[in-house]
């Protein structure tokens, strides 16, 4: 009974295995002609079970991908949009927020799957760095030379809808911000923070800081940017508005919520008690021991794992049953009721 219970099991072994070998000999032939979101990492999916190749026309393609940056017409009118719905599968891409761009909402029931930046997606984009978390910041006491400002700001869109900007006017009221964007403009890089690109550059001002603005261009949940993990990388407390559930996508401990104070003017009392007592400030930078020795906790492990994914080749095993995000299942997210999730095959 033993031997034949035992020659079953390597029966369905092998069949599973065959199953999935007969998928991955199908190469699936992508189409998306814009700027964005374009995977650069295995271009030809060469490192997937489900191999794909970027095709030059619609026509001959298996997946079409319209994202809201590139493709804004055509998802606003994709009710009559020209695909062969029996073989053709349409791809809503986005990182950017439905309060920006609604026809993520609106338009949603007429594609087939989703790919942004919302942890329910049916293949998330997060924008979680896979940086170092555990990089040592600059001390607290340097961060005061030369009677450097508290805080530095980096706004270049002036037109967010949340009133980021008109916060940050009244925040400078009570205390000096630095602030190198486009928006409120008042400082211009040194040349000891020139980096080899902008990005550098910026990452060389933001550790000097005791804080950093994170302001997200709107308040949706999940939408959570660079902004936030930024400062986060390089010992720079947060100063965050943004995402409601931001408290999921960070260690603990680690930043400062703008919901907690009346108004501006509060804020800023509490951070200049903050400025004078280094013992209170630093309990915002514990966070960076515990990561030392590995400890960043449940949340962020999730989200550094899935970011090491390529959305692209998970896509192409969900659509052939071979995964399904996390978020979905193992980790499944109760604070998100089913309607309102990300995902169109859920």
């Amino acid at each position: 009974m033993r031997k034949t219970y035992s020659t079953l099991v390597i029966i369905i072994l092998f069949t599973l295995l065959g199953t999935a070998k007969s998928k991955s000999d199908r190469v699936y032939k992508l189409y998306f002609d814009g700027r964005f979101y374009k995977d650069r990492d295995d271009p030809e999916g060469k490192n997937c079970p489900i191999p794909w190749k970027w095709v030059n026309n619609t026509k001959e393609s298996d997946i079409i991908g319209l994202s809201v940056l590139d493709h804004l017409k055509i998802i606003k009118n994709i009710e009559n949009y020209k695909y062969d719905k029996n073989r053709q599968k349409l791809i809503l891409m986005s990182r950017e927020s439905p309060i920006n761009y609604n026809v993520m909402l609106t338009k949603k029931k007429y594609f087939d799957y989703s790919m942004d930046f919302r942890l329910d997606s049916d293949s998330p984009r997060i924008y979680i760095p896979l940086s170092n978390f555990t990089k040592s910041p600059f001390p607290t006491a340097q961060k005061r030379e030369n009677n450097r400002p508290l805080v530095a700001a980096f706004i270049s869109n002036c037109k967010a809808k949340n009133n980021r900007l008109e916060y940050l006017k009244e925040l400078m009221k009570y205390m000096k911000v630095d602030s190198y964007g486009k928006c409120l403009h008042n400082k211009d890089q040194s040349k000891n923070d020139i980096g080899r690109n902008n990005f550098e550059t910026k990452m060389n001002i933001i550790r000097k800081y005791k804080f950093t603005l994170a302001f997200e261009n709107s308040n949706y949940r999940d939408y959570v940017t660079e902004k936030f993990f930024q400062p986060l990388v390089e010992g720079s407390v947060p100063i965050y508005m943004g995402a409601p559930n931001i408290d999921y996508f960070a260690p603990e401990n680690s930043y400062i919520d703008i919901r907690k104070y009346k108004d501006p003017k509060e804020l800023a009392k509490y951070l200049n008690y903050l400025d004078k007592n280094n013992t209170a400030y630093e309990q915002y930078l514990n966070w960076k021991k515990k990561a030392l020795e590995g400890d960043l906790g449940e949340n962020i492990n999730r989200l550094l794992k899935l970011k090491k994914l390529n959305p692209t080749c998970q896509l192409l095993q969900r659509i052939n049953n071979m995964w399904i995000n996390p978020f979905l299942t193992i980790w499944n997210r109760k604070d998100v009721p089913n309607e309102e999730r990300a995902c169109i095959l859920c």
